[in-house]
């Protein structure tokens, strides 16, 4: 399913209970399992993160985070997406990323997201 919000960009909204293949459809399942505190169902869509952290590190950088409010998907180039998501934190306060997810095979293989100030 998806909408477009109020500066048109087009915002996806996974159906659930699919095995996710296209990118589209993995990149929505790793953020909705990561919404829904399902780590291990993240952990093994997102295979890029493997590299860099231990099961538990991945968790632990989810630990001040209570949802993932809004992942849209700012543009598509074959495999790769380029996302903008909105984080609402513990506290109450949002923190806002942008960056490109890969994805083959149905899991992530290459992630670059970094904060931005909106």
């Amino acid at each position: 399913m998806t909408s477009t919000n109020s500066v048109g960009e087009v915002v996806f909204q996974p159906s659930s209970g699919t095995t996710p293949t296209s990118p589209t459809d993995v990149v929505n399942a790793f953020f909705n399992a990561l919404n829904a505190r399902d780590y291990p169902t993240a952990w093994r869509l997102d295979q890029y993160v493997h590299s860099t952290e231990t099961y538990a590190q991945f968790k632990h950088g989810y630990i001040t985070t209570t949802q993932h409010d809004t992942v849209t998907i700012t543009g598509t180039n074959g495999n790769s997406l380029t996302i903008h998501l909105t984080a609402l934190q513990t506290d109450g306060t949002y923190k806002y990323y942008t960056g490109t997810e890969t994805v083959r095979n149905g899991t992530i293989v290459y992630s670059h997201i970094v904060p931005t100030n909106s």
